[in-house]
């Protein structure tokens, strides 16, 4: 995309920056601002600001002069003042909590898991090398897949509105041109002006004559400069298939209940992972349906569409039993956002595509397909979505070979759980739960003409991009309904039958009451130890069938009322008087009884 729209863009945005190094303790005697890959969202409410800044205080030699900043940070800030929240708060508040989860992401559990390594796990490349400049800034890395850029410094809690982050720059020395400040005079604030001699031409102010980024040389991006727009749809087969593996071992590595996993904070984090879940979106729940309604009507002679017409209605019935089924396993530590506008992929030294991932508000425990369910849902390009099958087959096998590579009871049993049956239906179950939130909060106002519009909008899911992915989507998730429904859910035929056999339950149990409370022949109704006991039988001995010569009537006993029977009324354990009656007994009551015109129900004859 071409530069940020400046009125966004906050008068003192370069006090903000380095107001923000100075705060991480980072130098700022020699700064460039990446005006040109700026970032705002939310009218300004999210700003995304790439820089570089030289921490050697020597100046650069004319062999380094070109690549003369050693290292490239971004500083991700937030004001929720600055952003338009349309309904009663919730939106505010789940906002925020986001954000203070992704501070906590970076603040804490970065540092457990660094400890649970010894803090072997920063790796720090910044080698000049003569042909391809500096390397790679700080990354938290490791071969288990841990690749998330280094925190500098981290601002914000649950009652901040305001959030700062310092990170590394996952994307390495960035082409193009920007304003660069220093080296800085004696004046404290004599780092705000331009120093204009390193780009000429440019007057202070006049973002628009900034030549547009060059594609750096070691880039292999899919989002491009964090969010700008470049003409890749979705990730190329390779990148999938690096992004998998990834996904594989940082999965491997988080997975819960196995000894030598790091204990992390979870409590800093959300209960469940994802943005989508439904304990996050329930309030949506209600547009579903009318929202489905306005996609399919967009979208006319669309077959997935026609053929599922009712799925909207489906999902919002069904919304609970659909969470349920996805979730029904918490198996491991999930990114909760993973796809291609948070993953950068920087060419190694070796030439491998090594994911660097980013993005962190969403993560908690959860079920492991749910991360990657959305990836591929979210993500992948038309070549890379037709081999789904291989990819899920690959983080498959790299999943349970790191589970048993641990070596323990625990993680053999671990990788056994998780066969490949269970892991896609977990999948088409998430596949469900997501396009759940999808119908009822941004799918509504989708049309062709939005998609061509927003076509290379990386940040937005890929179904919201491209018609082919939509109606894949949606056939899919109308498949995995059909099959939940089969297999886990109660028809409508199913709840009625339900529904009569418990009316007929209740009008049973009215009856068994109303004999309890009844004498037959003057035989007064007794418990089953009561009648044991009048039998002479000791209570817990099964009752002979030739105990009839025991059986004791009495026409006198009064008929106990109902709270004083032992075991109270109804309670089929305790009243079992006429199915051990002997059968001669049976008898003479039916003989008894053989003139009478309404005859007692005899139960258990």
């Amino acid at each position: 995309m071409g530069l940020p729209n400046k009125d966004l863009l906050p008068d003192d945005l370069e006090d903000l920056v380095f107001d923000a190094l100075r705060r991480a303790n980072l130098p700022t005697h020699c700064v460039l601002i990446h005006y040109d890959a700026i970032v705002v969202q939310r009218k300004g409410g999210v700003i995304v600001v790439p820089v570089a800044v030289r921490t050697i205080l020597a100046p650069p030699t004319d062999e380094e002069a070109p690549h003369a900043y050693d290292t490239h940070l971004v500083i991700k800030h937030v004001d929720l003042n600055n952003w338009d929240f349309k309904n009663d708060g919730t939106a505010r508040e789940r906002t925020r909590e986001s954000f203070a989860k992704e501070c906590a992401f970076y603040r804490d559990v970065v540092a457990a898991s660094r400890a649970s390594r010894g803090g072997r796990n920063e790796v720090v490349t910044r080698a000049f090398d003569p042909i391809n400049g500096w390397g790679m800034a700080q990354m938290e890395t490791g071969a288990d897949g841990w690749a998330v850029p280094t925190a500098h410094l981290v601002e914000g809690d649950e009652t901040s509105d305001v959030f700062t982050l310092v990170m590394a720059d996952a994307m390495g020395k960035r082409g193009g041109k920007g304003r660069e400040f220093g080296p800085e005079p004696s004046s404290p604030d004599a780092h705000r002006a331009l120093n204009s001699d390193s780009i000429p031409g440019i007057a202070d102010g006049d973002f628009e004559n900034i030549a547009p980024p060059a594609p750096p040389e070691r880039q292999v991006s899919t989002q491009g400069a964090f969010g700008e727009v470049t003409e890749k749809l979705g990730m190329t087969p390779a990148e999938a298939e690096a992004t998998v593996e990834w996904l594989a071992a940082f999965h491997a590595r988080h997975w819960l209940g196995l000894p030598d996993s790091p204990a992390l904070p979870y409590d800093a984090l959300w209960g469940r992972g994802g943005h989508w879940t439904l304990e996050k979106r329930e309030h949506e729940v209600r547009n579903i349906e009318s929202e489905w309604a306005k996609l399919v009507t967009s979208f006319p002679g669309v077959p997935a569409l026609e053929k599922h017409r009712d799925l909207g209605e489906r999902l919002a019935r069904r919304a609970g039993d659909i969470a349920r089924c996805a979730h029904a396993r918490t198996q491991t530590l999930l990114h909760g956002d993973l796809k291609a506008a948070n993953i950068i992929m920087p060419n190694a030294v070796s030439g491998a595509l090594v994911p660097i991932v980013f993005d962190w508000q969403w993560a908690g425990p959860g079920c492991a397909a749910a991360d990657l369910m959305f990836f591929i849902a979210t993500s992948l390009s038309l070549e890379a979505a037709e081999m789904e099958d291989a990819l899920v087959t690959l983080y498959h096998e790299r999943l349970t070979a790191r589970l048993r590579a641990r070596g323990s009871v625990e993680a053999e049993r671990a990788a056994d759980a998780l066969d490949m049956e269970t892991l896609k239906r977990d999948m088409d179950a998430n596949a469900v739960d997501y396009v759940r939130f999808c119908a009822g909060s941004v799918w509504g106002p989708l049309t062709p003409a939005s998609m061509e519009k927003h076509k290379y909008e990386q940040n937005l899911g890929i179904a919201r991009r491209s018609s082919w992915h939509l109606t894949n989507l949606v056939e899919r998730a109308g498949r995995a309904m059909d099959d939940l429904e089969r297999r886990e859910f109660k028809t409508h035929e199913d709840e009625a039958e339900e529904a009569r056999r418990e009316a007929e339950r209740l009008e049973a149990e009215k009856r068994r009451e109303a004999q309890f409370t009844r004498t037959v022949s003057g035989i007064s109704i007794f418990s089953h130890g009561e009648y044991q006991s009048l039998c002479g039988v000791p209570v817990g001995v099964p009752v002979p069938v030739e105990g009839a010569a025991n059986f004791r009537s009495d026409p006198l006993d009064p008929l106990p009322e109902a709270e004083s029977l032992p075991g109270g009324v109804g309670d089929s354990a305790s009243y079992e008087v006429f199915t051990q009656l002997p059968a001669e007994v049976v008898q003479s009551l039916e003989e008894h009884w053989s003139g009478v015109t309404a005859m007692p129900e005899i139960v258990g004859t």
